[in-house]
């Protein structure tokens, strides 16, 4: 099973950095797939939906979820 790594949580989706940039400025494509993720500090385990996203002629694949109520995560793989 691949590991799943935070690399930004907060409210202010238009600051999350994911691969270096600001993700959504980036147009994205559901990828109609969850992966298992774990949030660092409590290691607690949740489902979040995969995302594609093509930056500088790369696609590149990483997962977001909505922790609580206008707190998003996004993950990236190990």
């Amino acid at each position: 099973m691949k590991k799943w790594k935070m690399v930004w949580c907060g409210g202010d989706t238009s600051k999350a950095k994911v691969f270096g940039v600001n993700i959504e400025n980036y147009p994205t494509r559901f990828l109609e797939e969850t992966v298992t993720v774990e949030e660092p500090r409590y290691h607690q385990k949740f489902q979040a939906f995969k995302y594609e996203v093509e930056i500088d002629g790369q696609k590149k694949v990483f997962a977001a979820k909505e922790y609580s109520m206008g707190i998003y995560m996004y993950f990236v793989e190990e």
